[in-house]
């Protein structure tokens, strides 16, 4: 999967090539300085004076040598910026397109780290750089004809040492990969871990868990230490065989290049031209082995990207489609949902129509919200059978399914965006009388900003309380049309007073949708007309709702 982000993410042919001609064109004007070089020599030791005139072709390409190495920069570095970008789009969406068990069973902050930590080190398997290794065996290719143009017994030699020196890196480089997908993992952990206690930082701060996480950052990051330690030493091996291998040839091909200079056997232009194309042949080799390994590297981190359950690209839930609001049921028939790892929640069974209020009881961890999430198509029926409208839920396209739910859940985050962003999910939304009207009915006029739509929301909504969240995140479910609404511990953060407001809303909007409740408040259960109590034994029992008049008087008199 992570292959064809990365196939996606690439710029559009017409750039490329026009990065590789760039590149190609950079490395031919680069083996013109060693020609030039070579003439002039020549035409020196043949008798000709020294003047600015016969330099001149040395200097000409020097400089445009100089000037097509940063065009080259230059063009390949927009390439890489451009599909990294594309990249880092395309990989988010993917991991936003992570179910909800799979998030949970990964965890939230390990997903996040896996994009902040190792997304960005793919980028050695984009275009640039494949383009960069290319150009560098290019050159490499060129330099080496030249070589043999210029003195075969010296490039002879020189064949037989590079060889030598192949073997030897592909040795040292081979275990790069492994070591830097083990580094990779552990600095996503320490990221993670990281995450994890700025998220509690006010619970941590209080209990003085700082220490502890720090004992445990330590613990992981001296296994990134470890790993960046090995892979350190790999880059010094490699560093150490180019450098000892690049002055041994300098040396040993220049005193050899003279000897046969020396017996006649060589030119003075051909031994100049020898190593002056030695010196450009250098530069791209050891570019090459620095991109080899950074590969290695980037296929580390592919690696770790790998093992997460990544899907196709979902379609786009946008519009207003869903299952029709006319006809309107929803039946547990001894459905028994899974949440994993031979979790299973049920039988249940129950059957609600448009109008109809279900409050899930029980204990804490029966499997209420595991209800709620069969219910939304995130767990699945592993017997029995859950169906809307009459037809199996397995049958429903999931984003038709989704488009008909509202879902509230325990601790909605407020990502920051105005107020008017955050209720209005798909462009439909209700006009801002409407808005302002929802607000106004759970309490939220003053708080949030009635008059002021465009009022801002802090990111995570840090400034609001949790039952102030939690009645904003019922606030967007109310502004939308959709007929099925699920509410987890809707009024868990309320007090009395405010937990009536909720209720007589949720009686008012009843008559249009069906609405499903996971809670533990009695208050709430009393306006249900069905109790569905799971536990060690899941039972349905029909309750006599209270009428809508009968709360709001209550209400009233409160």
């Amino acid at each position: 999967m992570t292959d064809a982000l990365l196939l996606s993410a690439r710029v559009p042919r017409p750039r490329r090539l026009t990065g590789q001609t760039v590149a190609l064109s950079a490395g031919v004007i680069e083996l013109a300085v060693p020609v030039a070089l070579a003439l002039a020599v020549g035409q020196v030791t043949g008798g000709a004076a020294v003047t600015a005139a016969l330099w001149m072709p040395v200097a000409l390409a020097v400089v445009a040598s100089a000037l097509s190495t940063v065009a080259r920069v230059l063009v390949l570095s927009r390439i890489a910026a451009t599909e990294m970008a594309s990249l880092r789009s395309a990989y988010a969406s993917r991991l936003m397109g992570l179910g909800p068990r799979d998030v949970e069973r990964i965890g939230v902050e390990d997903v996040v780290a896996a994009f902040s930590v190792q997304v960005d080190g793919l980028e050695p398997l984009l275009t640039a750089d494949r383009i960069r290794r290319w150009s560098a065996v290019t050159t490499v290719c060129g330099c080496l004809l030249l070589l043999v143009f210029f003195e075969w017994r010296l490039t002879l030699a020189l064949s037989v040492a590079l060889v030598i020196a192949g073997v030897l890196l592909t040795v040292i480089v081979r275990p790069v990969r492994a070591r830097s997908a083990q580094g990779l993992r552990a600095l996503s952990a320490v990221s993670a871990d990281l995450g994890e206690f700025l998220r509690s930082i006010r619970s941590a701060t209080v209990f003085g868990l700082a220490p502890r996480y720090e004992r445990r950052l330590e613990t992981r990051l001296a296994d990134v230490h470890r790993a960046e330690v090995s892979v350190g030493r790999a880059q010094a091996l490699v560093d150490l065989v180019v450098r000892t291998l690049s002055f041994v040839l300098l040396l040993g091909l220049g005193a050899l290049g003279a000897a046969l200079v020396a017996s006649g056997v060589a030119s003075p232009a051909g031994l100049a031209g020898f190593l002056a194309t030695l010196t450009v042949l250098l530069a791209p080799a050891a570019s090459y082995l620095d991109l080899v390994q950074k590969r290695q590297r980037a296929r580390g981190a592919l690696e770790v990207l790998d093992s997460l359950p990544l899907s196709p690209e979902a379609p786009a839930n946008t519009g207003r489609g869903g299952v029709e609001i006319n006809v309107l049921t929803l039946s547990f028939d001894d459905a028994v949902v899974s949440v994993g790892s031979g979790i299973d929640v049920g039988p249940v069974s129950f059957s609600v129509e448009r109008g109809g209020i279900v409050a899930l009881t029980g204990r804490s961890g029966a499997g209420k919200t595991t209800v709620l999430s069969a219910i939304a198509g995130f767990v699945p029926c592993v017997s029995g059978a859950v169906r809307l409208n009459d037809r199996d839920l397995s049958d429903w396209p999931p984003e038709d399914v989704r488009r008909s739910i509202a879902y509230v859940e325990q601790g909605t985050p407020i990502i920051g965006a105005t107020l008017r962003e955050f209720l209005v999910t798909d462009g439909h939304g209700p006009g801002d009388d409407v808005l302002r009207a929802i607000l106004d009915d759970l309490g939220l006029s003053e708080r949030v900003g009635r008059d002021d739509l465009d009022t801002p929301l802090e990111r995570s909504g840090t400034s609001l309380s949790g039952g102030e969240r939690q009645r904003l995140a019922l606030a967007r479910a109310l502004a939308t049309d959709r007929p099925i609404l699920l509410l987890d511990e809707p009024t868990s953060h309320l007090d009395v007073p405010t937990a009536e407001r909720v209720r007589r809303v949720l009686l008012r909007e009843r008559s249009r949708r069906i609405i499903v409740v996971a809670t533990h408040d009695g208050a709430l259960r009393e306006i249900a007309d069905r109790e569905v109590r799971l536990g060690d034994a899941p039972s349905s029992v029909d309750l006599e709702a209270v009428q809508p008049e009968d709360l709001l008087a209550r209400v009233a008199q409160s």
